[in-house]
């Protein structure tokens, strides 16, 4: 491809988002959000595929988990910051190999530091953005009785 076409291409992707983004309610970008993030870990080896239907359940995302299938197919686009991604993925991973779980206080950090990397027409609300990546990252500790 040509730089013109590339370049036509990225105008045409930009106001494509910027439109969805306009359009979409509060219920649909949270949706987007979170299924992008989640394709894009499963892509990186964070997550697997089936944890999608367990996370549709525990955030009641979606009715159908079908629904979620969809935004995942935008996850290059929507997280086009790809390095950065990784890094902060490669951070997370290398410090908890067994069992993909991280503490609170650490699951908010990373969930601060990736909600700055979503484009700015998926937001929805800073506050609640951060409580959903959370919940992608924080297990609750076992008790034991």
């Amino acid at each position: 491809m040509s730089k013109v076409s590339l370049g036509i291409t990225a105008v045409l992707r930009t106001l494509f988002f910027v439109v969805l983004g306009t359009i979409l309610p509060y219920r649909a970008k949270r949706i987007f959000l979170i299924a992008t993030l989640h394709a894009e870990l499963v892509e990186k080896g964070v997550f697997e595929q089936e944890t999608l239907d367990k996370l549709n359940d525990s955030m009641k995302l979606a009715q159908d988990v079908d629904a979620l299938k969809y935004p995942a197919y935008f996850h290059q686009m929507v997280w086009s910051d790809q390095e950065r991604l990784s890094r902060v993925v490669d951070e997370i991973v290398g410090e908890h190999t067994e069992e993909f779980c991280i503490p609170h206080a650490e699951a908010k950090k990373v969930s601060e530091t990736i909600i700055s990397m979503a484009p700015s027409w998926l937001r929805y609300g800073p506050d609640e953005m951060v409580s959903d990546v959370i919940h992608l990252f924080y297990c609750h500790p076992v008790r034991h009785a």
